[in-house]
């Protein structure tokens, strides 16, 4: 996540994906009925997580690089 000071911070694609994030969530519990209004929150932080892979602000990088997935030394 870009700190503050940082070129990104408050760039325009990051206002894009809050829009998207908010309009999905707020769409969705005042639209839709049952488990997708319930659920709205969840299915709105996903649509964003989507919007932001798309765009590269999401990297797996270090995932991979992470020692909660190494086989462990006996």
């Amino acid at each position: 996540m870009p700190a503050i000071g940082t070129p990104e911070y408050g760039s325009a694609l990051n206002w894009f994906v809050a829009s998207v994030v908010i309009l999905v969530t707020l769409g969705l519990k005042f639209f839709a009925r049952g488990m997708i209004s319930i659920s709205a929150v969840l299915l709105g932080l996903i649509a964003g997580y989507v919007v932001a892979w798309v765009f590269g602000m999401v990297s797996f990088g270090n995932v991979g690089n992470a020692a909660s997935f190494a086989l462990p030394n006996p």
